[in-house]
């Protein structure tokens, strides 16, 4: 038998011809109604004994036990078929439709009611002397995702469900509002100081016209979602906005939003008014009917003295279902297709630190279609893996069609032009200032391992998802090196933006081999959408930049003299600074100067000898004597490595330069 609280027997099925809505329904999905009844009629079987001393489940004089053993009671219906593939694929089962208004507890059996909610969160603080017995209301869930006061969360579970907490007897109370009863009408105010009621209403524009509230969906993977309630049509609507940390249900959170609108509009008016002494059973929490007052008024403040001075302010109808509900409303009956967890494409990256830009280091990209969040957990291969990042936002990621050539570094490149084929998404053109501002990075891998920061000013949707990038700054951010020679077609491609996040590496794991995984959130780590790699990041961040503008002027007596100009990492881009900021503990620069024939091949028999120096200044002289010891004699050429040393992290890349001695 179908057992349903206000009417036996009955059910909604559009298809049908006995599709019915029982008595008192409302037409709306009430997963608290069915959790009460299953409340009370469980509770009923195993207690026995009713409130009057007659035996509910009287014991047999013949086995000893219960009439009924509540262990042995089942409930109707689980459904067999997984949830949320039922009801949402309706493709696959056309009773799918029937479940939001159906005896189903597949998908709500996991809710969680607010008193039962508030209860644990007020013991998780230790705080016993409460009674939320009167919260009448359910969300499908709630997260405490770090340290908040008891009372912050509290509040935030109060305001979505419309309920109060007060004072009395010592005692916390919880109630919904729209479950308060009005006491009887107070008839006889006392003459206090003042007019006998005074009455304050906001003004017009106090009041928002419209309300939206943000929430986690659990019918799209817990992913965020808004819903919104409006007064009327306006063209720009007064709106207020609240995001809470809550779980509900699209239809759920259209109720509150709609609830928490009626609301504002209902607490626009608030009310002073004296009672005599005698009335000493008001308090707080209390909801009154006033004579030639509509409505219902809420007890907010009471200072007692030779009057009892009350405060009310008017309570919103106690039945707010909102827009689209109600008995003779159309049934909502699409759901969305569910979200099947893919292995994600992903790209762990060593980037440099990138002016105006929060990556740098060790860095994450992520795409899957279709798009779950991703957590991304690291660690060293002998301890365990720790949370780095929470991938909330697709990388918009892609490859190159054809093959990229070197180009100039520190100008615009108008040789060359990037043309990439995304996996999703757009690319748009910026201007300058927005360019030199840090806008439009990107990075492009090699296979080989080879990474180049570039910027482009122009981009161009040549057809559909593929983009011509050109007015390329390369070699940015002291990737220069990794620019000097081609990237081949089918490179990476990678949008530098905020969906690219930070591994957060402490400062032992810079450049030593990690452990990474990524996993969609709310999946376990069997799942096969899991999945992971290895990698060693960090020190493209921390190393120095390789200087640049090498210089050499021969001296008379054959010695030779080097100097450059040195770069930073950190704080480069002042142009009003005389000196851009060292960025290390101290300068040093690392010198290797080798010999070389004229025509850039060492000539059969030559003494084959390097001349090693670090040196504290961005200049070198090499005496004639040293050339002879280290070479045997003048050579016609030499080349230059030139790279400044971090005393913890090592030399960054090398200058290289090669000079001709100047014939007699």
């Amino acid at each position: 038998m179908c057992v349903i609280a206000t009417q036996r027997n009955v059910f909604v099925d559009p298809k049908s011809s006995e599709s019915v809505i029982p008595y008192h329904s409302r037409g709306f999905r009430d997963d608290l109604a069915q959790r009460r009844f299953l409340e009370a009629s469980l509770d009923g079987w195993t207690r026995r004994i009713g409130p009057d001393g007659t035996a509910l489940n009287p014991m047999s004089p013949i086995y000893g036990g219960p009439m009924v053993d509540p262990g042995a009671i089942h409930l109707w219906t689980w459904d067999a078929r997984p949830y949320p593939a039922f009801p949402q694929r309706s493709d696959l089962w056309t009773d799918g439709r029937n479940w939001r208004l159906g005896h189903w507890l597949n998908g709500r059996l996991a809710n969680a009611p607010a008193d039962a909610l508030v209860a644990a969160i007020l013991a998780d603080h230790g705080i016993e002397a409460a009674d939320t017995s009167g919260l009448d209301a359910v969300l499908d869930g709630y997260v405490i995702d770090g340290p908040r006061s008891v009372r912050d969360d509290i509040e935030a579970i109060l305001s979505l469900v419309g309920g109060i907490a007060f004072v009395s007897d010592g005692e916390i109370r919880f109630r919904s509002l729209a479950q308060r009863v009005g006491m009887a009408s107070i008839e006889a105010l006392a003459d206090g100081e003042g007019p006998l009621v005074e009455m304050r209403r906001d003004e017009t524009g106090e009041n928002p016209d419209e309300i939206a509230i943000g929430y986690m969906d659990p019918d799209r993977a817990y992913q965020p979602a808004v819903s919104a309630a409006a007064t009327g049509d306006y063209r720009v609507p007064r709106k207020g906005i609240a995001s809470y940390p809550a779980v509900l249900h699209r239809e759920l959170a259209d109720r509150c939003a709609a609830r928490l609108l009626a609301e504002t509009e209902g607490s626009s008016e608030t009310i002073r008014f004296a009672v005599a002494p005698k009335l000493a059973q008001l308090e707080p929490g209390d909801v009154l009917s006033l004579p030639g007052r509509p409505g219902r008024w809420l007890v907010t403040r009471i200072e007692s003295g030779q009057t009892r001075r009350i405060e009310a302010r008017s309570l919103a109808p106690a039945e707010v279902t909102g827009a689209g509900f109600g008995r003779d409303a159309e049934l909502r009956t699409e759901f969305p297709r569910p979200f099947v967890a893919s292995r994600p494409a992903f790209e762990i990256m060593d980037l440099p630190l990138l002016p105006g830009h929060d990556q740098s280091g060790g860095a994450v990209a992520v795409h899957a279609s279709p798009w779950l969040p991703h957590a991304v957990d690291a660690g060293s291969t002998q301890g365990g893996l720790t949370r780095r990042a929470i991938v909330d936002r697709p990388a918009l990621m892609g490859r190159s069609v054809a093959q990229l050539l070197p180009g100039p570094c520190g100008v615009f490149d108008h040789a060359n032009a990037l043309t990439v084929r995304l996996n999703r998404g757009s690319l748009s053109s910026i201007e300058p200032g927005a360019l030199f501002s840090g806008g439009n990075a990107a990075a492009i891998l090699s296979r080989d391992g080879r990474l180049e920061v570039l910027q482009f000013r122009n981009a161009e949707e040549i057809e559909r998802g593929v983009f011509r990038l050109s007015g390329l700054l390369r070699g940015q951010a002291g990737t220069e090196a990794d620019a000097s020679s081609p990237f081949e077609s089918g490179a990476r491609f990678i949008l530098l933006d905020d969906a690219v996040r930070s591994l957060d590496l402490g400062e032992s794991e810079i450049g030593q081999k990690l452990t990474l995984r990524i996993a969609p959130l709310g999946r376990g780590l069997d799942d096969e959408a899991v999945t992971g790699t290895s990698a060693s990041v960090g020190l493209r961040a921390v190393r120095p930049y390789s200087p640049v503008h090498l210089k050499a002027r021969f001296e008379a007596d054959g010695g030779v003299r080097f100097s450059w100009v040195r770069r930073t990492r950190i704080g480069g881009d002042n142009w009003q600074a005389e000196e851009v900021p060292l960025g290390e503990d101290r300068e040093i620069y690392r010198v290797r100067v080798r010999a070389a024939a004229s025509s850039g091949v060492r000539p059969a028999g030559s003494i084959a000898g390097t001349v090693p120096a670090d040196v504290a200044s961005p200049e070198f002289a090499l005496g004639r004597m040293r050339q002879i010891e280290a070479f045997g004699t003048l050579p016609a050429a030499l080349t230059i490595d030139v790279a400044q040393v971090s005393p913890v992290w090592g030399s960054g890349p090398a200058l290289s330069g090669r000079v001709t001695r100047p014939a007699n």
